[in-house]
């Protein structure tokens, strides 16, 4: 029976090509508005979650007071922080800190500049963690002097991967010896770099004093917590230890700051502090987009019904002819739901070669990554197909089924209960 429904539902798209054109092509444009707006927005969503242990990891935020009175909230914060807590509170697993280091590399005499260059402590590599596809992240920025680099630096400057032991020149004088190649990030992540030299160098050149450093500013902090921790319970006892901890600085400068847990993955929607790592999203305008998306689909579907309420007076005759062979109306309705499937399904496809065909330029405009990978999107679009044709063709179904024969031949077809009034709507 399916099979016959379809098949007339094929006959009767083909017999009717401007029509069924109009129909096509306007759904196919809001489909493929839909997929991009959400493919867009799912993007947002799923920054961080790429890292196994994200729910653990928290980013130590700073808000800093001058004379009581706030005076800078911070994404970064000071040095000593990182270390003290892990030392003082067996909730703190692991910590992470670093600091962004800018300049022109040299190598083989070439020069490049990198901004994406931050120098971290050797534990920040097994925190996020970092895959490494050479070295062994427990060594390798334990020395001074020492680096590891992304794969596609790699590739870019020396052709290859193989590049252990080599090294490269910081702004002409600090020669960094290459100790590890980690595979290179994905897009979503609030934190991206290509180029990692080790603390030990940071604090050669600056001295042992940035290790204990709990008022000299722009470094940031990430720890990795226990399961089940208390973050407001941690936060209150932090923040009563780092008061300990900075109470003659505090009494002597007239300044105190507050310590907070910002969760990994909450950064990039959820942030928008000083010194952030890079220019962050909006969770409010990323579900607006969410609104608008639907909204856009919801139109499409709604010109849907009302242009095939509007054909189905053309169709009365039909409806006349095979109610009174003998057609039941369910039949009729689910003929009709075949039609509104196949036009569906047509448009939905059309969509997609739309929204490949666009992508490239859908991506410049957004400046992301996109791509139709993500699980999430396809689990919504798969079910825009299979609600989609319900939604937008039982209306018409059960109008078109419910006209009588008798009323069709003697022309006194109407619209169907409430059709006009609808159809305005």
């Amino acid at each position: 029976m399916l099979k016959k429904y379809l098949i007339t539902a094929l006959r009767e798209i083909y017999k009717n090509k401007t029509f069924s054109i109009i129909h096509i092509f306007g759904l196919s444009m809001g489909i493929a508005a839909f997929v991009l707006i959400l493919q867009y927005s799912f993007y947002e969503l799923s920054y961080e979650k790429f890292y196994k242990n994200a729910d653990q990891i928290y980013r130590v935020r700073q808000d800093r007071y001058d004379k009581g009175k706030l005076s800078t909230t911070w994404g970064a914060g000071c040095a000593a922080v990182g270390p003290a807590i892990k030392k003082e509170f067996p909730e703190v697993l692991a910590f992470g800190r670093l600091i962004g280091i800018g300049g022109i590399i040299n190598i083989n005499e070439r020069p490049f500049r990198e901004d994406k260059m931050y120098a971290v402590n050797s534990s920040f590599l097994s925190m996020l963690p970092v895959k490494l596809l050479a070295g062994v992240d427990s060594t390798a920025l334990e020395e001074p002097m020492t680096a590891v680099i992304s794969e596609s630096i790699a590739r870019k400057y020396y052709g290859s991967i193989d590049v252990i032991g080599k090294t490269f020149r910081l702004n002409k004088v600090a020669v960094f010896k290459i100790t590890g190649i980690f595979k290179d990030l994905p897009d979503n992540t609030h934190l991206k770099y290509n180029i990692l030299i080790s603390w030990a160098t940071y604090v050669k050149w600056n001295g042992p004093g940035v290790e204990t450093a709990w008022f000299w500013d722009g470094f940031y902090t990430y720890i990795k917590l226990q399961k089940g921790t208390d973050i407001k319970a941690f936060e209150k006892k932090m923040n009563v230890f780092t008061d300990k901890q900075t109470e003659s600085l505090t009494r002597q400068y007239n300044q105190s700051a507050i310590y907070i847990l910002q969760p990994l993955k909450d950064i990039h929607l959820h942030s928008n502090l000083m010194w952030e790592a890079e220019v962050n999203g909006d969770v409010k305008t990323v579900y607006f987009l969410m609104v608008i998306a639907f909204i856009i689909l919801i139109i499409a579907w709604v010109n849907y019904i009302n242009l095939s309420t509007v054909k189905a007076i053309f169709r009365s005759r039909e409806v006349a002819i095979r109610k009174i062979s003998g057609a039941f109306r369910i039949q009729l309705i689910n003929q009709f739901l075949t039609e509104s499937f196949a036009i569906n399904i047509i448009a939905s496809i059309l969509a997609l070669v739309l929204v490949l065909v666009t992508m490239p330029y859908f991506r410049t405009l957004t400046g992301r990554a996109l791509s139709l990978s993500t699980p999430g999107f396809w689990i919504v679009f798969i079910s825009m197909i299979v609600i989609g044709p319900i939604v937008s063709g039982i209306y018409p179904a059960l109008v078109i089924s419910s006209f009588k024969p008798m009323a069709i031949f003697r022309g006194k077809l109407n619209g169907g209960p409430g059709g006009v009034s609808l159809r305005k709507v």
